[in-house]
């Protein structure tokens, strides 16, 4: 896909969300999935004098996935995977966690991996009156899900969990550090990002 179609791709898009925001905004449910690591540390710190500071070196270490939703009814559907996410995962998170939270006639949208394609999962939510949308691909600061993440990793590196215990107290901790205030500026940000310089077209 050459640069010019994406960059279409994504000004139309930009346009559905516009509407999507204010005609169903409180229907509209972001969904993602993002990584944690036992060796995330915090990428910033501060030194005496004019000493440079050291990070230890640390080998990579298990991952961990966290599926999760967000609207601006709250965070959702939270589910922390001890393991890189499978198809069959998605499946059951999609029927068993996230569809029994969702707000009647949601619109939910997710990005373009592949297992996000599951006819399976798409169909158990279209079954129960939900709208299902792809976002245009190379877009996540599109996505206010987005925003969120990297205010939790950033509390993940800050408690620096050793093993799988403190790793679950910790992502639960930075989950609920997500605030509706919080929530409300990661849709605004995105809000703002489409009507930034560049965007094409009006409605």
């Amino acid at each position: 896909m050459n640069d010019r179609a994406i960059k279409t791709e994504r000004e139309c898009w930009k346009k559905v969300l516009i509407l999507l925001l204010y005609f169903t905004s409180y229907r509209l449910v972001f969904v993602d999935e993002t990584a944690f690591y036992t060796h995330m540390a915090p990428r910033y710190g501060y030194a005496r004098g004019s000493r440079r500071l050291r990070a230890p070196v640390r080998k990579r270490s298990p991952r961990y996935t966290l599926i999760g939703a967000m609207g601006l009814c709250g965070m959702l559907a939270a589910s922390l995977l001890n393991r890189a996410m499978t198809e069959r995962d998605w499946v059951s998170w999609v029927k068993e966690c996230l569809l029994p939270s969702l707000p009647a006639r949601s619109v939910v949208i997710w990005d373009n991996l592949n297992i996000h394609y599951n006819k399976e999962a798409i169909k158990a939510l279209e079954d129960a009156g939900h709208v299902v949308l792809h976002q245009s691909r190379y877009s996540p600061d599109l996505n206010p899900i987005e925003m969120a993440w990297n205010k939790m990793k950033t509390l993940v590196r800050q408690a620096q969990p050793k093993g799988a215990a403190l790793m679950r107290q910790a992502v639960d901790a930075a989950w609920n550090a997500i605030t509706k205030d919080d929530i409300l500026q990661f849709f605004g940000r995105v809000f703002k990002h489409i009507y930034s310089p560049g965007f094409q077209g009006s409605l």
